[in-house]
């Protein structure tokens, strides 16, 4: 997994406003009551694996990727407990809703063995994190469902079915992140940094067709209420049935998404640091395409 030096850089970063925090967005309701009511759905989301931390919504022209290393979330909790982290990348933003991993996972080298005794969200959920990004990508799938809404959106309001939750139109990349020690004083000794599974996103970036979708509903986010879903289910068109799990379920309730917050300007360290990893991209990339015009 990726590791970074989380040792007090949240305290370089200037906030635009002291209300920014770790699942700063306001949910009314947290309870995806359609969906567990819902005969189709229920069994799937009847057992949440993963706490729901909280959701947060970030206005920029550049939505950030590995969302985990904003020193403003580190300062705000992010790492205190073992957090699975959904980042939906828009062409307006991020909206990254945070979820607390089950208790009997601490580090990726020391994930429990499957029992046979297991119950069956936790085998796949063992699976899940044990497998690569090819393994999750084909398994992780969200379930929305479109509860209210203005008549414009619910005209067009589909039923509640899984989506994979990478595709053509919305690839999703995914990061680990070790548990690592941090001194963050040299009179108080160590303290943990936990664990982390980040999984970013495009809605919209890269795709045409999703973005002209986005920048319609865009206006009506604030009157819309949907229920979320976030499991892991067996694979389209396999023929041997795995077990299942629901990560999340959680409801967004009528966000107002134009008044979120904006990510503070970054530290001249921070920057230069991140314009070190992008120019490190770009050089590997260049020979990767060096290599395969060979």
């Amino acid at each position: 997994g990726d590791d970074i030096d989380d040792n007090d850089n949240a305290s370089k970063r200037k906030s635009s406003s002291s209300d920014i925090s770790m699942g700063n967005a306001n949910l009314k309701n947290t309870k995806a009551e359609s969906l567990e009511s819902d005969e189709q759905f229920m069994d799937k989301v009847l057992d949440v694996m993963c706490e729901l931390r909280g959701m947060d919504l970030f206005l920029t022209d550049d939505p950030e990727e590995e969302i985990w290393r904003e020193p403003l979330l580190i300062q705000s909790g992010l790492r205190d407990v073992p957090t699975f982290i959904a980042n939906m990348m828009f062409p307006f933003g991020n909206m990254t809703a945070y979820f607390k991993l089950p208790d009997w996972f601490d580090d990726w080298d020391n994930i429990p063995e499957e029992k046979e005794d297991d119950p069956p969200n936790v085998k796949a959920l063992k699976r899940f994190l044990l497998g690569d990004e090819d393994y999750r990508n084909a398994r992780c799938k969200v379930i929305p469902h479109v509860v209210d809404g203005p008549l414009a959106i619910r005209l067009i309001k589909p039923r509640p079915m899984e989506v994979n939750i990478d595709g053509p139109r919305h690839p999703a990349t995914w990061h680990q992140v070790s548990k690592k020690k941090i001194v963050e004083d040299p009179l108080t000794n160590e303290t943990t940094s936990a664990a982390l599974l980040e999984c970013d996103i495009d809605v919209g970036m890269s795709n045409k067709q999703i973005r002209k979708i986005i920048n319609v509903i865009r206006p009506h986010i604030e009157s819309v209420t949907i229920d979320v879903a976030l499991i892991i289910s067996t694979p389209k068109f396999s023929e041997v049935e795995e077990p299942s799990a629901c990560i999340g379920l959680w409801r967004i309730e009528k966000v107002d998404f134009e008044s979120a917050a904006v990510f503070p300007e970054l530290a001249v360290e921070d920057a230069a640091e991140k314009v070190k990893m992008i120019m490190s991209g770009m050089e590997m990339e260049e020979v990767v395409g060096g290599v395969a015009a060979a």
